[in-house]
């Protein structure tokens, strides 16, 4: 039965009724509704409260009626809600973590710049809280900050929101002393592979509109640069930027990074960077991996006695460079192969500040490979065949339209019935030789080298290592959403980019555990592995959880094959479907222990 109500003229009445099945004389069944009772107007027991008719129904539900006369029509005592005892599993995946992140000695320097500084909140666990939720659930910091609870052993003991901005502007002042303290942990007993050394520039965007301003102080002197900056965004975006120049060793470990403005050129980012190196880590003799656009004379020399490998731009080589790039005299191969290969060895004289003349010994390899041409074809067919369109009918193309059309059209005066050229109407035409030039270091690719000695094919296989590095961009952007960037000040920003630093490193470092357990090779710079993607590890860390039943023990989730080769490359066994806390943290210090030998 059920209360209903209907409105008669300008009343409201009330009545008790039930929908009861009968059956026809055919056998087939229909509902009818019968009305039990008539209540009368509602005025007559509206209390004044909000919602009488909803509160008078749940009453009736609940078998205390708000009308007494509806007490004979319950069916039977309604009987007690059942206790609710829903799953509330926790996450357990953040232990290995915690592993890494005190193996690293990041919890010593934390403690310790929290004592120098009298800092008086939790500044250790939330600094672990940001570092893991940026691996397990990257999300906002204040999103990060809400899901504190979420894990099996607390991470923090801080309620207060505001203080997780606090930790930023720590983060911040501590970046050099981690970045100092992660490199002699991992360079510990050779550990740390830096023969080759990796470096490349990205950006981050920012969701603004506007570059930050610089500010100049009463002569005009610039006493502090912005830096978020629109600039050559590596993903088109038309919006603010920041600048990140990173290092990493032959294993793909992260060694360092800096922070640029959004409109600083790649290759003014690299003596910075490269000094920086020089202070964060001893080092002996490093061969130094980078791009084109990291290669101009005060770089090099910049490098010392340490060698280089870069990629050098064919259409912006001198003259004779170009020339010798595609003379088919000297390549291996013949000229219809896939791939063909050719060096030398030139003296390239460069002048210091001090206008001094040094010359540098350097290799030039140059190679033409099909894959190569055909990925440049299809990347400038579009351009091409507005071209041969142009060519077709000039005067439906205004130049000012395409970007970089200009150089290749050319303007002169005819007379359109002879052809002669004459002073009447100007007409525009494709310059021939320019799409030649353009079109013709399709294919071909230059790779210069200090290390003279190197065979040809090992230089290339060294540049190819650069893809670790773009590896390590994208899993900071995407498996560990590290842009667009929401945070403000300059100190947040660093802040961010520590946690995203320290997350990327602990994700290499088990990616490359994983490796040695699969006793494949971690130093390869071409075909090289990464035992297990960061979105694999990622997913399994963030399911492995654990729920307390009434008893006291802990439920498990059933492990992934994913987690059971993480667990298994450390030489841990998991805990099983079901465990004690005692188990759980005998399980965590085993965790430490391992993990601290490995790192």
């Amino acid at each position: 039965m059920h209360i209903e109500s209907y409105t008669s003229g300008n009343n409201t009445y009330l009545r008790l009724a039930e929908n009861v099945t009968l059956v026809d004389a055919n056998g087939a069944t229909y509902k009818k509704k019968n009305i039990v009772l008539n209540l009368g107007n509602m005025n007559k027991y509206d209390d004044g409260n909000p919602d009488y008719l909803e509160r008078l129904r749940e009453s009736f539900a609940q078998g205390e009626p708000l009308i007494p006369q509806l007490a004979q029509y319950l069916d039977e005592k309604p009987q007690p809600a059942k206790p609710q005892n829903y799953l509330m599993p926790k996450n357990l995946g953040a232990l290995v973590l915690d592993a890494f992140f005190d193996a690293l000695e990041a919890s010593s320097v934390i403690t310790r710049h929290k004592s120098r500084k009298k800092v008086s909140y939790d500044l250790l666990g939330l600094s672990k809280l940001l570092v893991f939720g940026r691996i397990l659930r990257p999300k906002s910091k204040r999103k990060t900050f809400e899901q504190r609870d979420k894990y099996a052993f607390p991470v923090t003991d801080s309620d207060h929101l505001h203080q997780i901005y606090y930790s930023l502007d720590e983060l911040d002042a501590m970046k050099r002393s981690l970045l100092q303290r992660f490199n002699t942990v991992i360079s510990r007993n050779g550990q740390r592979r830096t023969e080759l050394t990796y470096y490349d520039v990205t950006n981050y965007y920012f969701e603004i509109d506007e570059s930050d301003p610089d500010v100049y102080d009463d002569k005009g002197k610039l006493v502090y640069k912005g830096s978020r900056k629109k600039g050559v965004s590596k993903e088109n975006r038309k919006l603010p930027l920041i600048q990140m120049g990173l290092l990493i060793d032959q294993e793909g470990l992260p060694i360092t990074y800096d922070l640029y403005s959004g409109n600083t050129l790649d290759h003014s980012t690299f003596q910075p960077s490269l000094q920086r190196l020089k202070d964060e880590i001893t080092l002996d003799r490093i061969i130094v991996v980078a791009d084109r656009g990291m290669i101009n004379n005060n770089n090099l020399l910049a490098l010392g006695n340490n060698g280089y490998v870069m990629s050098k731009s064919i259409k912006k080589s001198n003259k004779e460079e170009k020339e010798w790039t595609i003379d088919p005299q000297g390549y291996s191969g013949q000229p219809g192969d896939d791939f063909r290969i050719k060096s030398r060895i030139i003296s390239k004289k460069i002048k210091n500040k001090e206008g001094v003349t040094v010359t540098l010994k350097q290799k030039q390899v140059v190679y033409w490979s099909r894959r190569f041409y055909l990925r440049e074809m299809r990347e400038n067919e579009k351009f091409l065949s507005m071209l041969e369109k142009f060519v077709e009918n000039p005067n439906s193309f205004p130049i000012s339209r395409y970007k970089g059309l200009s150089k290749f059209i050319g303007t002169c005066q005819v007379d359109k019935e002879t052809g002669e050229i004459i002073d009447t109407k100007a007409l525009q035409f494709v310059k021939e030789e320019k799409v030649k030039e353009f079109s013709k270091f399709f294919g071909y690719y230059m790779i210069v080298t200090s290390e003279i000695d190197k065979p040809d094919g090992e230089i290339i296989d060294i540049y190819r290592g650069l893809t670790r590095i773009e590896s390590c961009f994208r899993t900071i952007k995407s498996d560990l959403e590290g842009r667009p960037v929401f945070v403000n000040s300059d100190s947040h920003i660093e802040a961010h980019f520590m946690i995203c630093f320290m997350a990327l490193l602990i994700v290499r470092l088990l990616q490359r555990q994983i490796l040695r357990f699969k006793e494949l090779p971690t130093t390869n710079s071409f075909d090289w592995e990464e035992g297990l993607s960061a979105n694999r590890i990622q997913e399994a860390l963030r399911e492995m959880e654990s729920n307390v039943q009434r008893d006291g023990t802990h439920q498990l989730t059933k492990p992934s094959e994913d987690l059971e080769l993480i667990l298994e490359s450390l030489g841990i066994e998991h805990p099983g479907a079901e465990c004690s806390y005692s188990d759980l943290v005998q399980f965590k210090n085993k965790l430490k222990k391992r993990v601290k030998q490995l790192v």
